[in-house]
């Protein structure tokens, strides 16, 4: 791999040459076993670099970077900075990315990702400021908020998301008034799944260690509430549960683990009651019967 490459000296001077290992030839100039020209004139700082095809190409381009006046070295140096400033962050929010989605601890006040959010948010405050009878745009930007949803899904406004891009709706979804969902990172919620009101799903979380708090670090871990789940009102989920299908979760629950399918679970903590089974077919609330015909 040849690079033509540009060093700033400690006078001030600009030196121009190339290399086939840039890393190894920049630690060689400031190590003074570089150049006759920069051994001189430490230290020296790389301001320029260039990916050339070939030798006979960069000492080409080399040539041509040293027949340039100060002026227009400076400019390249300066575009050049300006270029790797540019990739530098891209890369952190990638890397700030990558720990969002793999349970690791990261800085959530990355600029990019904040970026991407406030967007979420602007879609959210639409959907909130909608008037009942706006059916069609409630449904429009619904479409525009969720990472997925499916067929006759209804939230009822108002909702709260950090995100709502993270979150995965399937068919015949129903959730009552102050939804709030910290979907950092992915939430799943299978088919036929009810919410009562003020239900939080939080997928985030922070450090319990107070010096690792105090830097504001924060994990997330996928939460899934499988088909056919009730959700009852003011329950609070926490980051990595999973609700099997059909299961009920008592009103005012706090979930910090998984829950199995088909039980009744309640409690602070949720923790599973009784299996549901043939006498909840016979009555549908305590000793009401559910009749003939309904099955």
């Amino acid at each position: 791999m040849d690079w033509v490459y540009m060093l700033e000296c400690g006078d001030g001077s600009l030196y121009t040459g190339w290399t086939n290992d840039l890393a190894r030839r920049l630690a060689a100039h400031q190590s003074g076993r570089g150049a006759k020209y920069t051994r001189g004139r430490a230290p020296v700082r790389l301001v320029y670099a260039e990916q050339c095809t070939d030798k006979s190409a960069a000492l080409r381009r080399e040539a041509a970077v040293k027949a340039l006046p100060r002026a227009r070295k400076l400019e390249l140096a300066r575009q050049w900075e300006t270029e790797e400033k540019a990739m530098a962050v891209a890369m952190d929010s990638q890397e700030a990315r990558r720990r969002m989605e793999e349970g690791r601890l990261y800085l959530p006040g990355d600029e990019a990702i904040m970026a991407e959010q406030m967007d979420c948010l602007e879609k959210q405050y639409d959907y909130n400021a909608t008037r009942p009878h706006e059916q069609e745009r409630r449904a429009a930007l619904l479409r525009e908020m969720f990472a997925q949803i499916g067929e006759n899904c209804y939230i009822e406004p108002p909702l709260h998301a950090n995100w709502g891009s993270h979150t995965h709706l399937g068919n015949h979804v129903y959730a009552n008034f102050n939804l709030t969902l910290v979907d950092d990172t992915h939430v799943y919620i299978g088919d036929n799944v009810m919410f009562g009101p003020n239900v939080t799903i939080t997928a985030a979380g922070h450090p319990v260690d107070p010096d690792l708090r105090r830097q504001v670090y924060q994990y997330n871990f996928p939460v899934r509430i499988e088909e056919n789940v009730w959700v009852g009102a003011g329950v609070i989920i926490l980051p990595g549960v999973t609700i099997g299908k059909n299961s009920v979760i008592g009103a005012g629950s706090v979930v910090t683990k998984d829950i199995p399918a088909n039980v009744v679970a309640m409690g602070v903590p949720c923790r599973v009651v009784r299996e549901i089974g043939p006498r909840d077919k016979e009555f549908y609330f305590r000793d009401y019967r559910t009749e003939d015909g309904l099955q």
